[in-house]
């Protein structure tokens, strides 16, 4: 009798245990991983994109033919390849955060230590879309940089334009270099592309 009863309660005790059993090895729920997307082609040609959203919080239009390539610092809020009949030129534009970058005078006047030339840069000032712009021309020898930021010797023949641009949220800042032969036939282009800088959320 007591050899049945063993048995039995052995039969009884596997049975409760089970179900624990059970729940115990259940496996985990399995996480769902968030989609990042996936970052523009860096050699994808600008001229069809309608603007340029940076995340510094402005737009502009970047001109046909310039075309935008990967960011070569992160200073660096956008920068396109300007191809010509001298060779390419390159744009770059930089936001430092809110009220960063330095004055307006003292920018102008460290971009024009870089070029060494015969004239005094041309400086204009105006208004557009709520904004103040300054910006610069200067041609002669683009000098090697010593940041590692420029050319490794010098440039000659060479014209740079460069902007800052005052607003809420700003300055920003723009900065064209290449041989004078490409962006001579660039100065309007690049003062058009200025008058369409927009803070973000600033009507047409």
């Amino acid at each position: 009798m007591i050899r049945t009863i063993f048995p039995l309660a052995l039969v009884l005790i596997c049975l409760i245990a089970l179900p624990a059993c059970e729940r115990e090895v259940e496996p985990p729920a399995i996480a769902t991983a968030t989609a990042i997307p996936s970052a523009p082609d860096a050699g994808q040609d600008s001229s069809a994109e309608a603007s340029k959203a940076a995340p510094s919080g402005i737009t502009y239009q970047l001109p046909a033919g310039w075309n935008r390539t990967a960011r070569s610092s992160s200073m660096r809020i956008d920068q396109a390849v300007i191809p010509g009949p001298g060779g390419s030129a390159e744009m770059a534009v930089f936001f430092f955060g809110a009220g960063g970058g330095g004055g307006v005078q003292e920018n102008l006047e460290r971009w024009a230590s870089q070029v060494e030339s015969t004239a005094s840069p041309a400086q204009e000032t105006f208004q557009s879309n709520g904004l103040t712009i300054h910006w610069m021309d200067v041609s002669g020898t683009l000098k090697a940089s010593t940041m590692g930021m420029g050319p490794s010797s010098d440039q000659p023949n060479s014209r740079m334009f460069a902007a800052v641009v005052e607003g809420e949220g700003g300055p920003w800042f723009f900065k064209v270099t290449g041989p004078a032969s490409t962006l001579d036939a660039q100065r309007d282009v690049f003062l058009e592309m200025l008058r369409t800088v927009r803070t973000a959320g600033t009507s047409v």
